[in-house]
């Protein structure tokens, strides 16, 4: 018979919370307007610009001295209004920073060459150095016009003119995906020593035209893209473009589906759109913070992943509306604990999602990773699904841990066999004081049982940590 192993309740019941929103993470948009339009975004948002020297007063002034995240201005091309920039900078001593031309090296945006873009730019240096601020050099991307397709054959004519001493910061655009982002962007802080800025990224393959990039698919290069974005050291500072424009598609119109905000009509408050949750919840991927036991922690907060995707989720115990939506083909997550002391422990993920027949079930494991080994723990378990992605069940896994900083890591033990797990939470919880109660004798019990979401648990009980009057119990 199935035995339930029950346990003294050692800590409050609880779902912790995100990591702090990220210094690195902005957003481009000048089509801002409303109040209820940019603070949706403050959760996860540092700073934006909008390619223009002040900040937008938005519809009947709604955006006048609006700071839930910082506003940086940008010397577009030859023509910016330095004075404008002046008084900003004078009523604002906060501001740090100033961007520098937009992709000189195409026609339809600065079009400058190097040699012109050379001579204004002492200008911007002296309007700089007035306030003490930060510069960020032109900002380079592909280009279809000749003869500077390569954004280095631009910024290598314009570097031999000013020398590198002229700016702090060098500036990229990306809408090729991860890879083109990371050859990109690796090519610029290798050339020219500088920190990179990424002023404008999401997937736009065919950038400037009409384009029919799914949602999915735009969250899966934006998920990849930020990850990497926030764990490299040389990345200073990046922003999507953009917040505000279409985040689905029709039968009739195509777009690369990048807005994070959803535009109902009306000037209220305005909801983030998938990409959007995503995009303001997503991890600060911080190395430095390990997790607690007995605390469950949303699954969207690991600090290294392979082949997952992210999507709004519906678990109303996940105080984040995100959770893994995409878990299959080698797939892994990375989580990272402080255990007390040496002992077993049971690692609890939150799952929901569609198995048999429409998916195949899930199997997952978990492994021990220290540095470049990794120890399997526990082999993979292939289990059921509650067939939607509304319900939510607990699954655990017995564990045994040395005391101390252990990373663990969530792997997927089906690879080319794609389940339609969710993960919404992730716990590790300690066994200690174990007595041993029958099966039959918890599901006849009186008692409500709960599961560690604080949702009625459904009978018969699925594998997994549930509350009984008080006290903590596994389902094996």
């Amino acid at each position: 018979m199935k035995k339930i192993l029950t346990l003294a309740l050692i800590a409050a019941l609880g779902v912790a919370g995100a990591s702090a929103r990220s210094y690195k993470r902005g957003v481009s948009e000048n089509q801002f307007s409303l109040l209820g339009q940019m603070k949706p975004l403050e959760p996860g948002v540092s700073w934006y610009y909008t390619w223009g020297n002040t900040p937008p007063s938005g519809y009947q002034d709604q955006l006048v001295g609006y700071e839930g995240y910082d506003f940086i201005p940008m010397c577009w091309n030859a023509g910016y209004n330095a004075d404008a920039i002046r008084e900003y900078c004078r009523t604002h001593p906060k501001c740090k920073y100033i961007l520098g031309f937009n992709e000189p090296n195409f026609k339809a945006q600065a079009n400058m060459t190097p040699q012109e873009a050379a001579a204004k730019w002492p200008d911007v240096v002296a309007l700089a150095r007035e306030f003490n601020l930060k510069i960020v050099a032109p900002a380079m991307n592909y280009s279809p016009d000749a003869p500077y397709q390569q954004p280095t054959s631009w910024f290598d004519e314009f570097v031999n003119l000013v020398g590198k001493d002229a700016f702090d910061f060098v500036a990229i655009h990306n809408y090729g995906g991860f890879g083109v982002m990371q050859t990109l962007g690796t090519q610029f802080w290798e050339r020219y020593g500088k920190p990179v800025w990424v002023t404008e990224f999401c997937y736009w393959p065919n950038e400037g035209k009409a384009t029919r990039v799914e949602p999915e698919v735009q969250i899966s290069s934006m998920v990849q893209c930020v990850e990497w974005l926030e764990k490299t050291p040389w990345i200073y500072r990046y922003a999507w473009f953009k917040a505000i424009g279409r985040h689905e598609n029709t039968a009739t119109l195509s777009s690369p589906c990048y807005a994070l905000i959803k535009q109902e009509s009306g000037t209220g408050d305005k909801e983030l759109s998938p990409q959007g949750k995503v995009y303001v919840y997503m991890s600060t991927f911080d190395t430095a913070k390990w997790h607690p036991v007995s605390t469950a922690i949303p699954a969207t907060e690991y600090i290294a992943s392979n082949g997952i995707n992210l999507h709004e989720g519906n678990n109303p115990a996940n105080p984040l509306p995100i959770e893994v939506s995409q878990f299959n083909a080698g797939a892994y997550l990375d989580y990272q604990f402080n255990v007390p002391a040496a002992g077993t422990y049971n690692l609890v993920l939150s799952v929901t999602g569609k198995g048999e027949p429409t998916r195949y079930d899930p199997s997952v494991g978990i492994s021990l990773v220290q540095g470049d080994n990794v120890t399997e723990l526990c082999a993979p378990a292939i289990f059921s699904l509650p067939g939607n992605e509304t319900e939510y069940i607990n699954r655990s896994f017995e564990v045994n841990l040395p005391a101390g900083q252990v990373t663990l890591r969530v792997l997927d033990g089906r690879p080319g066999r794609p389940s339609g797990i969710r993960i919404s939470t992730v716990g590790l919880w300690d066994k200690a004081g174990v007595e041993d109660v029958t099966v039959d004798a918890a599901d006849n019990a009186d008692a409500v049982v709960y599961t560690l979401n604080g949702q009625v648990a459904a009978r018969p009980l699925a594998p997994g940590i549930y509350i009984r009057a008080g006290k903590k119990f596994i389902v094996r």
